[in-house]
């Protein structure tokens, strides 16, 4: 019979709490990796996305603005993988709001209630030249939550299009 002392098993013990912590280490790293590897395809993806939009914002015109929105809608899904891709449209009746148009993607939901929703924009946000990007780490306020609440998504990208009419 071998007795080992308690030296021994002390060490012994030691080495398995050190083969634990690497395991985890090892484990957290790779984790981490894949996380990695999938953030960089998804920022592919809406780098391509945005390249899109951009490319619509020096669109020249030769169709009709119909045909444009279907189109773009449709490739700007298609490039980021969106749920659901839409165009907000000017309400001509009253000045300051938009009404969702050309709906793509995953269309399950009640797309019709989604359709008839108008939503008042700040002129301000109007004139400003940046994208907002909505997702977990953004910091709520009432005009998100409109958003959210009238468009019937939590996470999403809201960038304006101009047009130059030649």
């Amino acid at each position: 019979m071998i007795y080992e002392s308690e030296e021994v098993k002390k060490l012994h013990q030691e080495i398995e709490f050190y083969k634990r912590q690497l395991n985890e280490i090892t484990s957290g790293v790779i984790g981490h990796d894949y996380k990695i590897i999938e953030m960089s395809h998804e920022i592919r993806q809406m780098q391509r996305g945005f390249a899109l939009i951009a490319g619509l914002n020096q669109y020249k015109p030769l169709q009709v603005f119909e045909e444009i929105y279907d189109h773009f809608t449709e490739e700007i899904n298609v490039q980021m993988q969106m749920d659901l891709c839409m165009v907000l449209q000017p309400d001509n009746e009253t000045p300051g709001y938009f009404y969702p148009g050309y709906i793509k993607g995953d269309t399950s939901g009640d797309v019709s209630l989604i359709a008839q929703k108008r939503i008042f924009f700040d002129p301000a946000f109007l004139h400003q030249k940046k994208s907002l990007l909505v997702n977990s780490q953004t910091a709520p306020n009432a005009f998100i939550d409109t958003l959210k609440q009238h468009l019937g998504v939590q996470y999403f990208i809201l960038t304006r299009l101009l047009f130059k009419i030649i």
